[in-house]
């Protein structure tokens, strides 16, 4: 017969050792990611080492010169294809666009689920 397994119990920490010790609000949270790093290389740099390769360099060459990942160069070369240099900051002042405006929306969101609570507590409802 097969020696029997032993099976431990895991112990669970306590919900309060779950929780960061230094716990942020989700305004602070945002601003900590805007600060977060950024791209070692500007989407002007991005666009010229694309069209390096579209020049005749090959893709392995470009992407051993500039230390970059392989499939940073292909994601890059996805979202940057055919794209001139005032096109991509325009595409990017959208996208900063975008995200502040869908910020706006989730706040409004929220705010018009907490007046709809304190009007259900109170009993204004018609």
């Amino acid at each position: 017969m097969w020696p029997r397994t032993l099976t431990y119990r895991r112990l669970r920490p306590p919900a309060s050792d779950l929780l960061p010790q230094n716990s942020t609000s989700d305004k602070e949270r945002v601003e900590e990611e805007a600060q977060m790093r950024s791209s070692r290389y500007s989407e002007d740099q991005i666009i010229g080492i694309l069209k390096e390769v579209q020049a005749g360099k090959s893709a392995r060459e470009v992407i051993r010169h500039y230390g970059i990942a392989e499939a940073t160069f292909y994601r890059w070369r996805e979202r940057y294809a055919g794209v001139e240099l005032a096109e991509a900051r325009r595409m990017a002042q959208l996208e900063q666009e975008n995200r502040r405006l869908k910020q706006m929306v989730a706040e409004l969101s929220l705010d018009k689920e907490v007046l709809k609570s304190v009007i259900a507590k109170n009993g204004l409802r018609r």
